[in-house]
């Protein structure tokens, strides 16, 4: 009888060397998946920064164009009121002229 009692205390000995060793793994392998998940979120807070930089270099570059495209209106309105006071003083002298032109022709028709 005491013979069975100590294997039987051999056998729970044993069991619970193995649950032991069975903690012992999932121990490890919470620390390993712990590091892991760190690892990436390491990673992830890397891609976050890296998109959120991305996008402030994108809308500076938006702006910056919306800005070229305004000065590229209006200097090309500009251009077409340059165009326009050009045409409108062209066609003055060239009024003048014909006057002048008239006002000789009535001269030298009167003498």
């Amino acid at each position: 009888e005491l013979r069975d009692q100590r294997d039987l205390q051999r056998q729970e000995i044993d069991e619970l060397r193995e649950v032991a060793g069975a903690r012992e793994a999932e121990s490890a392998t919470v620390e390993r998946l712990s590091s892991e998940l760190a690892a990436a979120q390491s990673r992830l807070d890397g891609a976050e920064g890296s998109l959120s930089h991305a996008i402030e270099e994108r809308s500076a570059a938006v702006e910056q164009l919306l800005e070229n495209e305004a000065a590229a209106r209006a200097q090309e309105q500009r251009a077409v009121d340059l165009q326009k006071r050009y045409e409108a003083a062209a066609a003055h002298v060239l009024e003048e002229e014909q006057q002048k032109a008239a006002r000789q022709h009535f001269l030298d028709v009167a003498i």
